[in-house]
């Protein structure tokens, strides 16, 4: 099914899934986007390496449970993603791509709320089911939602954490690069304060397809790379399959 202009634009934010560090004090510091993916039985997480290179305590936020906060889900090690390049002579190129199964029944809620700290909706996220072998068309428009701009503020002795959600449409599909793929913003970026957070959220069609996370600028100012989804059908069809988790 075809998403209208709006379904597509609350499709692209329900399916960016976001990401925490946590610090020592368990209060979140940095912050980045993944997606879940159902995949051969299982649940995963998906986002870029670069995001995750200062590693320690990365979480899932799932949700807000009144009385006790914001539910987060520690995603443990993460696996990474090379390349073997037969003509540079059989080496090992690392992708930015980090992934790791999570459990099956893992549902995040989208929750977002007013000024007053009052959640205004209530959700689940989408959690993708792909093949991973979409690609992108050139006539085609794409769209990624990420969470950015992250604040936290201290009032009567509780923290609150904040985001403001950033939703990008009407993306068309430029060029194959490598591992990457280009798409063209339909203005030029407006710097890495509206993007820092972003890395790691899922680029999908007006279908639902998924077929590229975000992972950079691009070679001109109004354009942004995506790694190729298809390299994490590569890496989790050797992967062994057991039963399915609970969360």
């Amino acid at each position: 099914m075809r998403l209208g202009h709006e379904d597509f634009c609350k499709f692209v934010e329900l399916a960016s899934i976001p990401l925490r560090q946590l610090g020592p004090d368990m209060l979140p510091g940095r912050i980045a986007s993944g997606c879940l993916v159902d995949y051969r039985g299982q649940r995963w997480v998906f986002t870029v390496a670069h995001a995750m290179e200062n590693t320690g305590n990365w979480a899932i936020e799932v949700g807000y449970e009144p009385g006790r906060g914001t539910k987060l889900y520690k995603i443990g090690q993460l696996s990474f993603v090379a390349r073997y390049d037969r003509t540079t002579g059989g080496s090992f190129e690392t992708l930015d791509m980090a992934y790791t199964r999570v459990p099956s029944d893992l549902q995040p809620r989208w929750q977002p709320s007013n000024e007053q700290g009052q959640i205004i909706h209530d959700q689940p996220r989408i959690i993708l089911s792909a093949d991973l072998q979409a690609q992108p068309r050139g006539n085609e428009e794409y769209g990624f939602a990420g969470n950015v701009e992250p604040t936290i503020e201290t009032h009567f002795g509780d923290v609150y954490v904040g985001t403001k959600a950033a939703c990008y449409m009407d993306l068309q599909f430029v060029r194959e690069e490598n591992e990457f793929y280009l798409f063209k913003l339909p203005f030029d970026r407006p710097g890495d304060l509206y993007f820092r957070g972003t890395s790691g959220s899922p680029i999908c069609d007006r279908e639902g397809n998924v077929v590229a996370l975000v992972c950079g600028p691009g070679d001109t100012p109004d354009t942004i790379r995506g790694i190729k989804i298809g390299y994490f059908r590569s890496a989790l069809d050797v992967e062994p399959v057991g039963p399915a988790n609970k969360c």
